[in-house]
């Protein structure tokens, strides 16, 4: 798909491109050549390097429920909604449910401070420097907070954007709780 947009892209002269109507055009065909994941459909994969360097792959996580969480150190809202992930975490944890928060921080100790400092006790990748083709990307992700619910088999069960309200009615559903 990428190749498909370079090509397309490198028919166009470079002062069109990098206007203001060409990065609209090429916002659009990253829209269509990447559409929203929606219920149903599989959780692209990933290999991410976790908190100690070691490599982290969405599939080790199959047969249990996986919210996957977007996020950066100087996001805000982000840092906001931590605390409440931690209740989800404590909520769920022992009933198949794992949290996966992937930082788009572009300086590792910044992301490592927020980890360490939030207590955040989940597992936590990094998307460091892969712009355009990191787990982000490939996840359709443009804003922060955002937050995609997995089911046992690798599919998305919730493409939650920012709201943590959806994630948490969902859990009750999942796991029949109040």
């Amino acid at each position: 798909m990428r190749d498909l947009k370079a090509s397309f892209v490198s028919l166009f002269p470079t002062q069109i491109i990098t206007g203001e109507e060409g990065k609209n055009l090429i916002a659009k065909i990253d829209k269509e050549l990447n559409p929203p994941l929606r219920e149903g459909m599989l959780a692209p994969p990933f290999t991410l390097k976790d908190i100690e360097g070691k490599f982290v792959q969405l599939s080790d996580f199959r047969n249990k429920y996986v919210l996957i969480d977007f996020w950066a150190s100087w996001c805000p809202p982000c840092r906001k909604n931590n605390p409440l992930l931690k209740e989800i975490y404590n909520d769920y944890n022992a009933q198949n449910f794992e949290i996966v928060s992937i930082s788009v921080d572009n300086n590792l100790d910044d992301w490592k401070t927020a980890v360490l400092k939030d207590q955040l006790i989940w597992t936590n990748l990094s998307d460091y420097k892969t712009e355009n083709k990191g787990a982000a990307f490939n996840f359709n992700v443009s804003s922060f907070p955002h937050y995609f619910l997995v089911d046992p088999d690798g599919k998305v069960l919730l493409n939650g954007g920012s709201e943590l309200g959806q994630v948490k009615t969902k859990l009750r559903e999942i796991f029949k709780t109040n």
